[in-house]
């Protein structure tokens, strides 16, 4: 086998660590493709994916300038360097690569995604949606910005409006843990409990450290966790009946704050102690249980109980 060979099965065996979720597996091989060929542009394209995936923001960042570097109208440069920007919560300078990897390949539909979800993170859900719906035209196959559409329309509209894409974006692509996870986060909306906790566990087999999914999990619980469950859901359902829902929540913070008020003066309780100590009890009962969801889908045998 000679030496270019090997470098490409290197990057073919780091693209298949890194889809079964062995990010450092992935990592060590596009290391050592780079090691045989330096100016390997899928090895880089690979390392920089499992850098951010392992959160080495600051490796990763190095690896797509290089990556800009070989390649400065490769499309997926800039959209990785974007990526590693986004996260550093950069996201003004981050908007404008993904712009650019737009620019030189506009049927790209990732270009659209990425693009999308720094409009959103700026609270810009109007004009997140119409990203969204210029990459659907590109790719109207492609389950992730369906599912991307019910995430802003959950945040924009409520979970009535977001439904039909996230059940949408299941059958175009059921297997994405993407999908998967904002799907669960609608259903979990709507109160679907079982079918939000049996998509979550599918991403969570894979990914045992998936974040969005644990506290979406945590949620599934039906007889935990109602408070949290029940205070995620009002704010969307808020969202769903326009002026009338916005003065349900007003009526609802009132009347919390009511009850603080009188539990501070019948304790002789300072109210901000009360509301401290309340905010303080959820979130070690939060923190415990998010640790035993990690553990137990870091097993390989799954246990049963969850």
């Amino acid at each position: 086998m000679s030496e270019a060979e090997r470098a490409e099965q290197l990057v073919t065996t780091g693209w298949a660590l890194y889809q079964a979720g062995n990010r450092r597996g992935a990592l060590r091989d596009f290391h050592a493709a780079l090691a045989i060929d330096p100016d390997c542009a899928d090895a880089l394209v690979g390392l920089s994916q499992a850098q951010i995936a392992l959160n080495m923001l600051h490796e990763a960042g190095e690896t797509a300038n290089r990556l800009l570097e070989l390649s400065p109208n490769l499309a997926q440069a800039h959209r990785i360097r974007g990526e590693v920007l986004r996260r550093q919560r950069k996201l003004a300078p981050a908007r404008k690569y993904f712009e650019e990897s737009i620019r030189l390949n506009p049927d790209e539909a990732l270009g659209y995604h990425y693009l999308a979800v720094v409009e959103f993170e700026q609270k810009q859900y109007a004009r997140a949606l119409k990203t969204v719906e210029a990459g659907r035209r590109i790719a109207p196959w492609y389950g992730v910005l369906a599912a991307q559409k019910a995430l802003i329309l959950l945040h924009f509209k409520g979970p009535a409006a977001a439904e039909p894409f996230a059940d949408e974006a299941l059958r175009l692509s059921p297997d994405e843990s993407y999908v998967m996870t904002e799907a669960a986060r609608v259903a979990l909306m709507r109160g679907k409990l079982q079918k939000s906790h049996d998509l979550l566990e599918v991403v969570l087999r894979r990914d045992a450290n998936d974040q969005d999914a644990i506290s979406l999990f945590l949620l599934t619980e039906p007889n935990r966790y109602r408070l949290l469950r029940a205070n995620a859901q009002f704010q969307f359902w808020r969202k769903g009946y326009g002026v009338a829902g916005w003065l349900a929540w007003l009526l609802v913070w009132a009347v919390l704050f009511a009850a603080l008020i009188i539990v501070a003066l019948a304790g002789r309780v300072p109210a901000i102690v009360v509301a401290v100590a309340y905010q303080l009890f959820w979130r070690a009962q939060y923190a415990g249980h998010r640790k035993r969801v990690r553990a137990h889908f870091a097993q390989t045998q799954l246990k049963p109980g969850f």
